[in-house]
């Protein structure tokens, strides 16, 4: 598996700022008694995050049952940086300032249904038109799934995004989710955000496998 997996670097991901604080402060703490304290709040927030990221199992996997029960839909985007070309492990210097081109790409994994991936320019807006967009065209083809394989179509929706507030956490996908209700196309919308700092999933290591096979 030498060419597939292989050991992360400490840069490739940005790391949770409250990881950072609580670890900081037991390194320095001045007595024992406040080292336990510190590690115990340390400990609770590792205990936050993992319980979770089980929710997020537990609905992922009775979505991948296809029972017409709960559709569960992870939307993340990739970092810009891994579709950056061309690409090299050593430049000449005759390429000093020169603009390497790069794609936006957004991962939409319906559970049990698809895994599509969506690409756009570099200088387009990050906004929430793009996720919606995405979003309605992964919903179009599930329904499509759904009616050529004759099964029932998902009563409930599971929207799993990262904490960004110009893409997903703001009023626009709150207001999109309550119309899909409000038109008895889904019976509950839930749109679900891991603890920042701790957002990397399924999608992500689909990113790395992408990233892994265009490299020069």
């Amino acid at each position: 598996f030498k060419d597939i997996l292989s050991f992360n670097t400490f840069d490739e991901h940005s790391a949770c700022s409250t990881c950072t604080e609580l670890k900081a402060g037991v390194r320095s703490a001045p007595d024992m008694a406040t080292k336990i304290r510190r590690a115990e709040l340390y400990n609770q927030h590792l205990q936050r995050q993992w319980r979770d990221r089980l929710i997020y199992w537990r609905v992922r996997a009775l979505s991948r049952e296809k029972d017409g029960g709960w559709l569960c839909i992870m939307i993340d985007g990739a970092d810009q940086a891994k579709f950056r070309v061309l690409k090299a492990q050593k430049w000449p210097s005759d390429f000093d300032g020169v603009h390497r081109p790069k794609v936006q790409v957004v991962g939409c994994l319906a559970h049990g249904y698809e895994c599509s991936f969506n690409l756009r320019e570099e200088d387009v807006g990050k906004g929430s038109d793009f996720t919606l967009q995405v979003l309605t065209r992964c919903l179009e083809r599930v329904f499509a799934q759904c009616d050529a394989e004759n099964i029932r179509r998902p009563a409930h929706l599971w929207l799993q995004t990262d904490n960004t507030s110009g893409k997903n956490k703001n009023q626009w996908i709150q207001r999109y989710l309550a119309t899909l209700v409000d038109r008895a196309i889904f019976r509950s919308a839930v749109d679900a955000y891991l603890i920042k700092g701790h957002t990397h999933e399924d999608l992500d290591g689909h990113f790395g496998v992408m990233s892994k096979h265009i490299k020069a």
